[in-house]
């Protein structure tokens, strides 16, 4: 998908960005995860201030870096797109992610990875590791309750819709966009996989 010059990105409010003497983490609040930004990303999230867009940064970068602005564009869109699928920021504008969000919503079921162990700490959610990555997803029990239901391929709105039977004054735009970027967050890291649908089971 290819991302409009127009759009604005802001840092998200539960996001915190530490530097380490080795590293620079993100801690998503939301999921109580950290992330470590390469200098790419720490470079884009110190632009991504929810004044420029995104044509803007590009021009900005392509002058810095001498390089076509439509390649440093491209190059943009991909960073973006990571960053918001983990959550880090948030578009300003309508168009963006709803459209990928919404492909998710019909295209396909999820099921979790046989091979990630998950480790139930108590009432606090519970944490995922997967070996052949070595990746860790700490989850809260929100996001718990969604990895217990993916013991079979399940679509998203399947999920939104149990995460609403279970929970109280939650509002179903809300239910419905958090699972898909859940759903992301797992899938990028090899924590769950993807099939599609077939409408004929």
């Amino acid at each position: 998908m290819t991302l409009p010059e127009t759009i604005r990105y802001a840092r998200r409010d539960d996001v915190a960005v530490e530097s380490f003497p080795d590293a620079v983490l993100a801690f998503q609040a939301m999921d109580c995860r950290l992330i470590e930004l390469n200098k790419t990303a720490i470079e884009l999230w110190t632009l991504l201030d929810g004044h420029r867009t995104l044509g803007d940064i590009a021009r900005t970068l392509a002058g810095q870096y001498g390089m076509p602005p439509d390649t440093v564009f491209k190059d943009l869109a991909d960073a973006v797109i990571s960053l918001e699928d983990q959550r880090l920021i948030k578009s300003l504008t309508s168009t963006g992610s709803t459209e990928r969000k919404q492909t998710m919503i019909s295209a396909s079921r999820y099921l979790a990875n046989p091979d990630v162990l998950c480790r139930i700490e108590d009432e606090t959610g519970a944490i995922l590791y997967n070996p052949d990555t070595d990746a860790v997803q700490v989850v809260n029990p929100v996001g718990l309750e969604i990895w217990q239901t993916l013991s079979i391929p399940r679509q998203s709105g399947e999920i939104a819709a149990h995460l609403q039977s279970v929970c109280e004054d939650v509002p179903a735009e809300r239910v419905l966009q958090d699972v898909v970027d859940f759903l992301k967050t797992l899938l990028a890291a090899g924590f769950v996989g993807e099939t599609e649908t077939d409408d004929g089971c």
